[in-house]
């Protein structure tokens, strides 16, 4: 009888509120990529700027691990279903991705347009690095200015992060779920 009490006294993942955790971590990736954008501005999107994007990238995969540690080992007593660390770490990387997009709209158009301009500036230095033929360089570069003065860039953005994201969830899901045993 006594496992079966034990076996009630379980926690159910439904009623844990993911909301504080996605919240929480998914403002803290987004001021950390924003940190990141903002010291590329500042130093030029150059080789320094790959290095950049990378630790960014590492940063990121780490802060969705403890993410997901958080809720899973804090919130819920060690357990959770994939669906759940699928949900929680597709929320972060959304909320992260349109918080980044949008500031990145904002920044570039309004608060140093000029940022842009090196931005493109450095592309074209990558692309006549590649030997791009002119036209192409061309065609590229206004379709990137373009994409960065439009706010549609935001939602296009998101979009391409929902693909990815729900791809990285998936990951994270099947890495970090840890189900509860039939029998424990």
């Amino acid at each position: 009888m006594a496992i079966l009490d034990e076996q009630q006294n379980l926690l159910n993942e439904n009623s844990v509120s993911m909301q504080p955790v996605i919240v929480k971590w998914g403002l803290i990736s987004a001021i950390v990529s924003i940190i990141f954008q903002l010291i590329s501005s500042l130093i030029g999107f150059g080789s320094m700027a790959f290095v950049l994007t990378l630790l960014n990238l590492g940063i990121s995969i780490y802060l969705l691990i403890m993410a997901v540690r958080v809720d899973r080992d804090e919130q819920l007593g060690g357990y959770a279903s994939f669906k759940r660390v699928f949900l929680l770490t597709f929320a972060i990387i959304m909320i992260s991705t349109i918080i980044t997009q949008v500031f990145s709209y904002v920044y570039m158009n309004f608060i140093n347009p000029s940022a842009a301009d090196a931005a493109l500036e450095s592309a074209k230095a990558i692309m006549e690095k590649f030997n791009m033929p002119e036209e192409r360089m061309d065609k590229a570069l206004e379709e990137a200015s373009a994409n960065i003065k439009s706010p549609m860039n935001i939602v296009k953005t998101s979009l391409w992060a929902a693909v990815i994201g729900a791809i990285i969830a998936a990951i994270y899901a099947a890495a970090m779920k840890k189900e509860k045993a039939m029998f424990e």
